[in-house]
């Protein structure tokens, strides 16, 4: 009888992670780490700056009564999910464990999912497959009861400028509150783009099964192209000319 196997995946793998199946496999399927990369802080400084601004307030408050998305209240941060085990084979299954960044609370007990982006784009793209996992990671859970995922959604800002920006150092904290970040999100222009749709859960189920579980279940060839396959390359090759040494 062949064993069965349960992989962690987190919901980013599912973006870039998708440009090379290789490195994907190599990191889910033989615990590979690649070496960490510099993240600038500032990213997650504005993102939280958009939690505080949008947390606590409706979708049609934050994005406008035309806004298509349904209406709701956003949540005040993010939020943890894992999944339990989702079977993509009688032989593979996979554990969704991420953080996403806000959820919509609607009049019922459903929920939308939504990922917070900086920068200018107008579409969801590769994010959609990031949004399905979170979804699926809250319609089956680990722990807790099932939510109903109805929509997903990509919120893109753009900062704009401030001009009590003094030699990259903030001076205006809040009047009212006296709060620095408050202040820094006041004085800033951002420019909103939402992109939503309703969850596909039949697309969602095809990505699994066409796209994500032939990576899991065959061998990948290393791409030409590709910095950390040629770094693991590299790697075997001086890994076994030592044992020959």
């Amino acid at each position: 009888m062949t064993e069965s196997k349960i992989y962690k995946v987190a919901p980013t793998d599912l973006t870039f992670g998708m440009n090379c199946p290789c490195c994907l496999r190599a990191k889910v399927v033989d615990g590979y780490r690649a070496p960490r990369q510099p993240f600038p802080s500032v990213f997650g400084g504005l993102d939280r700056l958009m939690s505080n601004a949008y947390g606590g307030r409706t979708v049609h408050d934050v994005f406008g009564k035309d806004s298509e998305l349904p209406d709701g209240v956003l949540g005040t941060k993010q939020v943890s999910v894992k999944s339990a085990p989702v079977k993509l084979s009688e032989t593979i299954s996979i554990v969704i464990s991420g953080r996403l960044d806000c959820l919509v609370s609607h009049a019922s007990t459903k929920v939308s999912v939504i990922d917070n982006k900086i920068g200018s784009s107008k579409t969801m793209g590769i994010y959609e497959r990031q949004l399905g996992a979170y979804s699926q990671a809250l319609a089956l859970p680990a722990k807790g009861s099932p939510v109903e995922v109805v929509a997903i959604a990509m919120v893109c800002n753009m900062p704009g400028s401030s001009s009590q920006l003094h030699a990259g150092r903030w001076s205006g904290a809040d009047k009212k509150t006296g709060n620095a970040e408050e202040g820094l999100y006041n004085n800033f222009s951002f420019r909103e783009y939402i992109d939503w749709k309703p969850m596909d859960w039949d697309k969602w189920n095809a990505f699994l099964k066409e796209e994500l579980l032939p990576i899991l279940e065959n061998p990948q060839k290393p791409s030409p192209d590709c910095v950390q396959c040629s770094h693991r390359e590299l790697g075997k090759i001086r890994a076994q000319n030592k044992k020959t040494q």
